[in-house]
């Protein structure tokens, strides 16, 4: 009984650290242990929640605002670094139904600020984002509304008042709007509405996209851009974006190169449904979010499935699974392998994207709009465990299990540890040899056992004395 249950805990050890090791992540090409204890996810639901999940703990460790059937956050972004070294934490910006942009501090778990709305026309913001993120003014953020109204504010070095606000309207209607990494163009689309580039110094289009050759019964094909992804653009270049790629309604993943043509440089259809067939609300594409080395997206769609497309191809290589609602966020970790989605089911959910398997879920109670990664400090990491998985002699011993039968247990593994070596090492050719060779000793040895039988049959007083009568 102590050796079964000794055993037993072997296995549960073992198990254990195979799982902990299959969490171990590598970050910026460094071989480095990354654990997801580190990660923090901040969501905003349709009652104007605010809060702070810890992947770890698997719950929510804050919660900000108040809920109120106007005050829906339909978006949100990060207020910059920088704000750090003046003493302050991390913070965010939220954009309500109401037109309110709010200032939250997720450190100090309170309201920092907020700012209405400059008029009527720039209520319920469908996008917010902050200017300037790769350098320069990081002060200014930036709000537009379906009806494509946009609205730029400056604000001073505390955050917290506005030193100059300027309005512009872009070609309504806008599902989503996006900045460029300069700050100073802006994409975006929306339903009968294809994909259009704006200087905002100027507030001049830029470059617009053309939709793509009518179908085989010479039929246009409607557009309707629901989500915007910008993969960068080049020094000297005479726009600042210079890769876009988009998602529509109608199920499919364009990429646009803003330098060659106005047309998708392809145009790949992910869903199960053709693009003859005019898809709905309920089955349309709702987001899409780029890998940090903008060679594949996430795509997902009113029916929670959520895809990884490659965008230098356009096909789609994996779905990830567990997803029961429709899918209204998704967003990447600046340097790990991992992406968080939320959506309609109340879920707020961790994915690996090596494996595509849910690393954590954790229930929100409210109806999820959007979600960002919380830019933490990474901590050091611990002494990593071997990728192998079995228990090593040292917790043998612990167990008493290192006896008679645990050198067995070793002996026999060793051995088949030297036979899958030596398989290993043989070439396509000599395995085929291998085998050949082992079937025809397996039917030698069955022709030997069968010639055996008959002899013994024949020598046999029974079958002797049946040959005299």
């Amino acid at each position: 009984l102590t050796l079964s249950l000794s055993l037993s805990l072997s296995r549960s050890l073992s198990l254990s650290r195979r799982d902990r090791s299959d969490l171990e992540l590598t970050a910026c090409g460094q071989d480095t242990s990354i654990f997801f204890a580190e990660m923090r996810i901040v969501t905003a639901d349709e009652t104007g929640l605010l809060k702070v999940c810890s992947v770890e703990d698997e719950k929510a460790v804050v919660k900000l605002g108040e809920q109120a059937k106007e005050k829906i956050i339909d978006s949100i972004c990060w207020a910059g670094s920088n704000l750090e070294s003046n003493g302050g934490g991390r913070r965010v910006l939220s954009g309500r139904r109401d037109g309110v942009v709010q200032l939250w501090d997720i450190d100090a778990k309170c309201e920092l600020a907020s700012f209405d709305p400059i008029s009527d026309a720039h209520a319920a913001p469908k996008s917010i984002m902050l200017l300037g993120e790769a350098g320069g003014d990081r002060n200014s953020f930036l709000t537009c509304c379906e009806n494509g109204a946009v609205s730029i504010r400056t604000l001073d070095e505390s955050f917290r008042t506005v030193t100059a606000e300027r309005d512009l309207t872009v070609a309504g209607p806008v599902s989503r709007m996006r900045a460029t990494a300069k700050g100073d163009q802006v994409a975006f689309g929306g339903k009968e509405k294809d994909v259009t580039l704006v200087d905002l110094e100027s507030e001049k289009v830029v470059w617009q996209a053309r939709n793509v050759p009518n179908n085989k019964l010479d039929l246009r094909l409607p557009v309707w851009v629901t989500d915007i992804g910008i993969l960068g653009g080049a020094e000297g270049a005479a726009t600042s974006a210079v890769t876009i790629a988009a998602c529509t309604a109608y199920g499919q993943v364009r990429l646009y190169d803003v330098r060659a043509q106005r047309r998708p440089v392809f145009s790949s259809v992910i869903t199960e449904v053709s693009e003859q067939i005019r898809l709905d609300d309920g089955t349309r594409n709702t987001s899409m979010a780029l890998s940090p080395d903008s060679t594949w997206c996430v795509v997902g769609d009113a029916l929670g499935n959520l895809r990884k497309v490659d965008l230098r191809t356009g096909n789609v290589f994996g779905r990830f699974r567990g997803i029961s609602g429709s899918i209204r966020g998704v967003a990447f970790h600046p340097s790990l392998p991992v992406i968080a989605q939320v959506g309609l089911d109340r879920f707020a959910r961790v994915f690996d994207t090596k494996t595509m398997r849910p690393v954590c879920q954790v229930y929100m109670k409210q109806r999820l709009n959007c979600v960002l990664f919380d830019a933490e400090e990474k901590i050091a990491p611990p002494v990593p465990v071997p990728h192998g998985g079995e228990p090593d002699e040292e917790d043998e011993d612990w167990l008493g299990i290192a006896g008679a039968d645990g050198k067995e247990h070793q002996k026999d593994k060793e051995a088949q540890r030297e036979k899958d070596a030596k398989e290993k090492d043989l070439t396509s050719s000599e395995k085929a040899e291998a085998a050949l060779s082992r079937k025809t000793t397996h039917i030698a040895k069955k022709r030997k056992l069968a010639t055996s039988k008959k002899a013994s049959i024949k020598k046999s007083p029974v079958s002797k004395g049946k040959k005299k009568k």
